[in-house]
């Protein structure tokens, strides 16, 4: 109940500050509202709470009830201890990276020691920093002392290596035909020559061959004409022959080689077109560290690519585990939270999520921040946030938008790594972003396509749903839909409060419209 705790204190210079409040419940016969505090720290603690009283009579003055307090001496066990230095770590080390599984206390005559494993290597200064900062915040909450180290966990990459691993026999088979880049061909249609291979391999996999046969889509076609030699006399230039001759490139997955064929006097020209796939039959030239094929056979064709593989759900996360969410907002003073009666609420699970990243571009750019959060029936249940190492400088101009630097991610896993894991946590469920499947999910697709994981879960986008209810705002960022609808977004631009604020807001608009 932070509004009246807020009120408390501004009343009297934060002498409450580290009050907690527990519950309010309500006896209709007595006319009475009982409310129960905690005060945790302990050193501090009074028993004279009659100006507390008389500040919640105070508060809730419009209510024709009498107001009695009641305020508990916090006593902290080893589960309390733990549930609350979990929140703490995770809060201090800017991710969802430590569980109760990792997370530890050994008690040494009146010096507990707080031990936290984890799964990649931190800098001892950057120990140092969260130790202190972890430390600090628990004696001023508490009133405890913990001393806090750090021992990392080696055999986590031995763990994802044998996740790896877990494909069956048959994919790794296809994983191998991919590798080697040769594609089927079909419908071969011949336009110089005869081509009667039914395989080839792809542009930019031909290198080291003498002689290859190569697929892919035909681009930059022209007819050109060969040129006399420089320093040819009149009579051998009129003597010579010009060659007409096909200059054209074959291009695929953003690499590309130069093709030539070279017509025969009785050879008709035929124009090849541009974004077709053809195959060629050639010999491969080096000239200048620049390879070209000059072609003997030409053929218009379809490529049959291998089979995509994916990767299986991973048993287990790893890395990055999802967190229990635990609502923090008071909504009410006799609130009850409602089973919802939606039935797209309740007949699907969603994942809602939001990415920061180190620019716009969708083919080059990376991804740096990941927040997520779980709906069921209707509610939020979980949250997966961590920020993501781009092993890339992220430029100034992203940085001043979301404010994340190169430092504050340094010490965080790739998105290799971190990728399972998100995957795991997505497995079964919806995915909804804000305005998120032109660009968000283009970065999410297209690592799940390098690291064989499919994202082919069903979307849905929360800024379609604004714009077909909510119409004649005066835009549809997402700032504005949240204010219309009297939902909070706090320090906007960071994925964790982006997400959080569109899961609450996509509730709130399914509930009345879908």
């Amino acid at each position: 109940m932070d509004k009246i705790l807020q009120f408390i204190n501004s009343k009297t210079n934060d002498k409450w500050k580290n009050l907690q409040f527990k519950e309010a419940v309500l006896d209709a016969k007595s006319d009475t509202i009982q409310i129960n505090f905690e005060y945790p720290k302990i050193a501090d603690f009074t028993e004279n709470f009659d100006d507390l009283t008389v500040l919640c009579k105070e508060y809730l003055s419009k209510f024709d009830y009498d107001v009695k307090v009641n305020v508990k001496k916090f006593t902290l066990s080893l589960q309390k201890l733990k549930s609350e230095t979990l929140k703490i770590a995770n809060d201090v080390m800017k991710g969802q990276l430590v569980t109760k599984e990792n997370l530890s206390f050994d008690f040494d005559g009146d010096k507990t020691v707080l031990t936290i494993s984890y799964g990649f290597k931190i800098s001892e200064q950057l120990q140092n920093e969260y130790a202190n900062e972890i430390e600090k915040q628990i004696f001023e909450k508490y009133n405890y002392s913990v001393v806090v180290k750090f021992v990392i966990v080696d055999a986590v990459d031995d763990v994802i290596i044998e996740r790896e691993r877990d494909i069956t026999e048959e994919n790794l088979i296809l994983e191998s035909e991919q590798e080697s880049k040769v594609v089927k061909i079909k419908n071969v249609n011949n336009v110089y020559g005869e081509i009667n291979d039914d395989v080839a391999l792809l542009v930019g996999n031909m290198y080291g061959n003498e002689s290859v046969t190569v697929a892919g889509v035909l681009e930059s076609f022209a007819i050109k004409e060969t040129k006399p030699k420089e320093n040819t006399d009149e009579k051998d230039k009129k003597q010579r022959t010009q060659r007409k001759y096909l200059s054209f490139e074959l291009s695929h997955n953003g690499q590309s080689v130069k093709c030539y064929y070279f017509l025969t006097k009785e050879q008709q020209e035929k124009n090849l077109e541009n974004g077709k796939t053809y195959v060629i039959t050639g010999s491969v030239n080096k000239f200048n560290e620049t390879e070209s094929i000059r072609v003997k056979a030409i053929a218009e064709c379809e490529i049959v690519f291998p089979k995509t593989v994916w990767r299986k759900c991973p048993k287990q996360y790893n890395l990055v585990r999802p967190e229990k969410f635990v609502q923090t907002e008071q909504v009410g003073l006799f609130f009850v939270e409602k089973e919802t009666e939606n039935k797209y609420l309740r007949e699907n699970t969603f994942v809602v999520y939001d990415l920061e990243t180190t620019g716009i571009n969708l083919s080059h750019d990376k991804i740096i921040d990941i927040g997520a959060y779980k709906v069921v029936n209707g509610k939020i249940v979980e949250k997966f946030c961590t920020y993501v190492n781009p092993e890339i400088h992220i430029p100034e101009e992203a940085s001043k938008v979301n404010r994340i630097t190169d430092d504050m991610v340094a010490e965080y896993p790739n998105i290799d790594k971190i990728l399972p894991d998100f995957y795991k946590f997505c497995y079964g469920s919806k995915i909804v972003g804000y305005n998120n499947i032109g660009f968000d999910d283009v970065f999410i697709n297209r690592e799940g396509r390098r690291l064989k994981y499919n994202f082919d879960n069903g979307r849905d986008d929360v800024i379609n749903i604004a714009r077909t209810n909510l119409p004649g705002l005066k835009n549809y960022k997402l700032g504005t839909v949240c204010a219309n609808q009297n939902v909070p977004l706090i320090d906007a631009h960071r994925a964790s409060n982006d997400a959080l604020a569109t899961a609450k807001l996509f509730i709130k608009l399914a509930e009345k419209f879908c």
